[in-house]
């Protein structure tokens, strides 16, 4: 969340920016159970307005076969979790508990942690330099 008297045009995902889409296109409530979000083919987040000022493009990501590094399963675990809390469906997706966001720093450390490993399994001098990698290294 933007520090108080910070104005910025983005807005921050929200729960209700996403859409889940079984294999045959067909959408996926939001509410359903987890173990059905999880079962989503894609996901489309849906961007209100971005610091460029464009409104209403999409983000559209395809499942994978692994359990923890597809972005849709992460995301149906997001919103899952944003749900069962019991907060409103405008929560930002960085909501933990009340009070409680994903900062920015949380992304860097643990981008740099799962480098770690990456470290040593590179030859020396070819692999991530961890102190460098962080939030804008994904792009």
């Amino acid at each position: 969340m933007p520090k108080r008297n910070v104005r910025t045009r983005t807005v921050q995902f929200r729960d209700q920016n996403v859409t889940f889409r079984r294999a045959d296109g067909t959408i996926t409530p939001r509410s359903s159970p987890i173990a059905e979000l999880l079962q989503a083919a894609s996901a489309t987040l849906w961007l209100n307005n971005q610091e460029n000022g464009q409104r209403g493009a999409t983000i559209y990501h395809e499942a994978n076969l692994s359990a923890w590094f597809c972005p849709v399963k992460a995301l149906a675990r997001r919103v899952a979790s944003i749900l069962s809390s019991g907060v409103d469906e405008s929560t930002p997706l960085s909501f933990v508990q009340p009070g409680v966001h994903v900062q920015p720093r949380d992304i860097t450390n643990i981008v740099k942690f799962a480098g770690v490993p990456a470290e040593s399994i590179f030859p020396v001098g070819t692999g991530p330099e961890v102190p460098r990698l962080g939030a804008i290294a994904l792009n």
